[in-house]
């Protein structure tokens, strides 16, 4: 029975939403890693682009240091014992696996005014989520006024800039409705426990697949951001979604970008507390940028290349380590990359897509992603038609 391979009869399975959003373990105890420092800083940000027309004078405060009422307003009421936001680096519950006591937030940086608290925080729970908040402060109460998932600031000059740019969307009151996650985990469920059915007990291990979903269910920017270490496995938990896209379109009262989510596989763990230790991506708190952009198109010929270029910025070291992912099985099947040249499979993969990623030397949870359509040659096109 599938029951009897997987940890405590049922599917070793459990959702969590990011969106980065660009990624998480149950209590995560190094989600995400990070050996900040709060410095003595303060700047003036304007807050005109939320609707709020004043400036403010904020300085940069830790966990412990924000107002009681924002403190009371960040507890989960699920989790009561907790104090609600870790500082970074300190552990918080990343998954919707809850450790009591434990806070279901991770401060990356908070800023307190006169009158305002702006703070961007990882929220785990049943979502991982990159988010902002800013609470308006008057006699003892702390009132949200603003809440955007998957933007924000990484430091209190990054936070002034994202609220000054106009490209902060409020998400207040937009959340995606439970009950359509519910469904587009369900899918991804039945096709998980279809495709390990007949896979023997030694294939243990856990990973964790991120991806977006775009307003029309199309799946993008998906990606392997935590492996088992058996291609088998991570080859079946990446169909288990592939082959349930495209999801239905995006309810329409979501009036967000898009959703990401990060899906976390566990097939035969010898105890639950191996959920644990699933390792999160690390998503860069660095200055350091990375993007990455090709000369020509991003189909290429199987056997073929292409010219794919990394750009670091932010530090002098501009190396990159590239990394090929893909629902192919064997990394003989995704193809190479020397010095900036992708050069194609021999064979064409099935499914035809990799996802080539590029990590700074220099930080490596700097990193962006692109991907490449391996295409058959035009000359077998060609040759294939009547």
């Amino acid at each position: 029975m599938i029951g009897a391979r997987l940890d405590f009869g049922i599917l070793g399975f459990v959702a969590t939403l990011i969106l980065v959003s660009l990624g998480l373990s149950a209590c995560s105890r190094g989600v995400p890693t990070d050996t900040h420092q709060v410095q003595k800083t303060e700047v003036t940000i304007n807050l005109e682009a939320l609707g709020i027309n004043r400036r403010e004078t904020f300085k940069e405060v830790r966990a412990n240091a924000l107002p009681k009422a924002v403190q009371l307003r960040l507890r989960d009421p699920e989790n009561p014992t907790s104090t609600g936001l870790a500082d970074a680096g300190e552990p918080f519950n990343s998954t919707d696996i809850i450790e009591p006591g434990v806070p279901m937030r991770s401060l990356v940086v908070a800023g307190l005014s006169q009158h305002y608290c702006a703070l961007s925080y990882w929220q785990g729970g049943m979502a991982l989520m990159f988010k902002t908040s800013i609470f308006e402060l008057s006699d003892g109460v702390a009132r949200l006024v603003w809440v955007s998932s998957q933007q924000g600031g990484f430091n209190l000059q990054d936070l002034k800039e994202e609220i000054e740019s106009r490209r902060m969307h409020n998400d207040l009151r937009e959340e995606t409705p439970k009950s359509y996650m519910q469904e587009v985990m369900r899918e991804v469920e039945v096709r998980w426990v279809h495709l390990i059915h007949d896979f023997p007990e030694s294939s243990r291990g856990k990973l964790a697949i991120a991806f977006e979903i775009a307003r029309d269910g199309n799946v993008e920017n998906m990606r392997l951001v935590a492996s088992s270490g058996d291609a088998a496995l991570d080859c079946a938990a990446w169909r288990s979604i592939t082959d349930s896209a495209p999801f239905p379109p995006l309810p329409g009262e979501f009036a967000g970008p898009y959703p990401t989510l990060r899906i976390p596989f566990y097939s035969n763990l010898v105890k639950a507390d191996d959920r644990r230790h699933l390792q999160p991506h690390s998503f860069s708190k660095s200055t350091v940028k990375v993007s990455i952009s090709a000369a020509g198109s991003l189909r290429v010929p199987v056997g073929g290349s292409e010219v794919i270029t990394a750009k670091v910025r932010g530090t002098s070291e501009q190396g990159v380590e590239w990394r090929i992912t893909g629902p192919g099985c064997s990394a003989s099947t995704l193809g190479k990359v020397m010095g900036d040249l992708y050069i194609a499979p021999p064979a064409l993969p099935n499914p035809a897509v990799v996802t080539l990623t590029a990590s700074a030397k220099a930080d490596p949870t700097a990193k962006a992603s692109i991907k490449v359509h391996i295409v058959e040659p035009a000359s077998a096109q060609t040759s294939s038609e009547p």
